[in-house]
C-alpha cells in the first residue's frame, strides 16, 4: 500500500509541476502584445518616421534648389550689368517684367507682377540679356513667366 501511495503521491506533485509550467507559458503568451492591432500600430509608427524623413529630405532638398537658382540669379545678373555698362554710343535699355502664371503666357488673378531695366551699348548684347535672363533665371520655375523688350535711348 505505502508503494501505491508513493506513485500517487509522485503523480501528483508532476501534475502540479506540469500544471505550473503550462500556466507559465500561458501568462507568459499573453503578456505577448504580437496582435494584428498592435502590428498594425507598430507598421503606422513605421510608416510616420518613414514620412517625417521623407519631408526632411525634401525640405532640405527644396532648400538646397532655391539657393542654386538664387545663385544663378545673382551670376547672371552680375553679367548682364557688366556686359551693359558702356557710355559710348547708342544706349539700349532692356526692360523686363516677371509675373506668377498658372497657364504659360497668361497672368495669374493673383500675382505680383515686376518690372526691371538696365542699360547696354548695342542691340545684340540687349537681346542676349534678355534672353538668358528668361531661360536661365524665370522659366525654370513653376507658375513664373516673363517677357523682355530691348528699347533704344
Amino acid at each position: 500500500m505505502s508503494n501505491n501511495l508513493f506513485y500517487k503521491a509522485l503523480a501528483a506533485v508532476s501534475t502540479t509541476g506540469i500544471l505550473v509550467i503550462a500556466g507559465m507559458q500561458v501568462t507568459t503568451a499573453l503578456k505577448k502584445t504580437n496582435t494584428p492591432d498592435d502590428q498594425l500600430a507598430k507598421t503606422m509608427v513605421e510608416i510616420k518616421n518613414a514620412r517625417k524623413d521623407a519631408l526632411n529630405n525634401v525640405k532640405e532638398a527644396r532648400k538646397e534648389a532655391l539657393n542654386e537658382v538664387e545663385f544663378a540669379r545673382q551670376k547672371s545678373l552680375k553679367s548682364i550689368q557688366t556686359a551693359g555698362n558702356s557710355t559710348t554710343g547708342d544706349v539700349y535699355y532692356l526692360y523686363w517684367g516677371t509675373f506668377t502664371a498658372l497657364k504659360p503666357g497668361e497672368v495669374s488673378r493673383y500675382a505680383s507682377s515686376h518690372l526691371s531695366s538696365n542699360a547696354f551699348n548695342s542691340l545684340e548684347a540687349c537681346e542676349n540679356a534678355g534672353q538668358r535672363l528668361l531661360s536661365e533665371i524665370y522659366m525654370p520655375i513653376k507658375f513664373f513667366d516673363g517677357r523682355y523688350t530691348c528699347v533704344k535711348k
